[in-house]
């Protein structure tokens, strides 16, 4: 089955006279994300093995969805908390910490071009929630012998050479 609804769409809304319901549709696309990511993400922290099943089985079908509505978030400047959260949770179950790093460097690339006055209170949350899911993955991945440090974290952290304490190339100033 092809999915001729999405490419219709995508079609019919780009025309230049239609860029307020392109704006209406996408608005709500993000919002309905909004909650089925807070849903997804409830589920993949459960404590119930058949619950947090499930939010592996729905995050792996509306992965691409999930991070449609992320990028709308992100372009729209507004809050990408549980898109978010679903997606890197998602990739904390299936340990792919390589595509975690580039979900978190991608979505911090995107963060830092928001005025510093957007990034206080709930996004500025977000931002450090971010932030400290690329450390934690570094780490992870870094553990496996299969990473570089990444140059924003880098800056972010100071970051120097200390294979004797974390077992790789990084350390904390």
């Amino acid at each position: 089955m092809q999915p001729i609804f999405p490419y219709f769409l995508r079609g019919h809304l780009n025309a230049p006279d239609q860029s307020e319901v392109r704006l209406a549709v996408e608005t709500a696309f993000r919002l309905h994300y909004d909650d089925v990511g807070d849903a997804i993400a409830g589920l993949l922290e459960s404590k119930e093995a058949k619950e947090k099943q499930i939010g592996q089985l729905l995050a792996r079908l509306e992965y691409e969805n999930l991070t449609t509505a992320l990028n709308l978030a992100l372009a729209a400047q507004d809050s990408i908390e549980n898109p978010y959260k679903a997606l890197s949770f998602y990739l904390d179950t299936t340990q792919d910490q390589r595509r975690g790093l580039e979900l978190g460097q991608s979505v911090l690339a995107r963060l830092e071009d928001y005025p510093p006055d957007k990034l206080t209170g709930q996004l500025g949350f977000e931002f450090v929630g971010v932030l400290d899911d690329i450390a934690k993955r570094q780490l992870l991945y870094c553990a496996r012998g299969k990473m570089k440090v990444f140059p924003q974290v880098q800056n972010i952290f100071g970051v120097r050479r200390n294979r004797r304490r974390f077992g790789c190339d990084i350390g904390f100033s």
